[in-house]
């Protein structure tokens, strides 16, 4: 990943490939700090920017930490893009 003049890091490869995916479910698995928040984050404010219902995407992380953090990278520039999240769910 590299530095974007914006808040969020511009993604390459299969990083890039996995927020653009569509068509079908996509599963993330990758080490401990190699971005996969970001590649999560981005991809469900990309699908919220497209006009994808909320209640159709579903993100999961094992730690109310990562939970937290999915959330408030989703929500902060969804919000700032002007799109609506109107409940963003935690469970056990």
């Amino acid at each position: 990943m590299a530095a974007d003049a914006g808040n969020a890091p511009r993604l390459t490869g299969a990083a890039l490939g996995a927020v653009r995916h569509r068509g079908s479910h996509l599963q993330i698995v990758a080490s401990a700090g190699s971005g996969k928040t970001e590649v999560v984050s981005q991809r469900v404010a990309d699908l919220l920017a497209e006009g994808v219902s909320p209640e159709s995407i579903v993100a999961f992380t094992f730690t109310a930490r990562a939970a937290e953090e999915l959330k408030n990278r989703i929500v902060q520039p969804s919000a700032a893009a002007g799109a609506s999240i109107r409940d963003v769910r935690r469970t056990r």
